[in-house]
């Protein structure tokens, strides 16, 4: 909803995870992440770091230039866009 209201969704896409978390983790279910094509969401951090071996969260925001994955609760999530989009 934070997109919309913003404004965003041509400029920070969403791909939601399963309800229900699989043997290995969230997994994006049919639709593939819309950003790296991943189908599970630890595939996505082993991007950032090849060796990570934690517990994957979300939410989290990964920056497709830049490459880096931002995993935060989701009050300091919309906290971080609202200040940037402040400015």
């Amino acid at each position: 909803m934070f997109r919309q209201l913003k404004k965003l969704e041509h400029s920070i896409a969403m791909t939601a995870v399963n309800p229900h978390m699989g043997n290995e983790g969230w997994e994006f279910g049919q639709e593939l992440d819309v950003v790296n094509h991943k189908q599970k969401l630890y595939e996505i951090y082993l991007l950032t770091a090849p060796s990570y071996s934690g517990r994957a969260t979300t939410p989290i925001l990964w920056d497709k230039n830049l490459k880096p994955l931002l995993v935060m609760n989701l009050r300091k999530l919309l906290a971080c866009l609202t200040r940037n989009l402040m400015k």
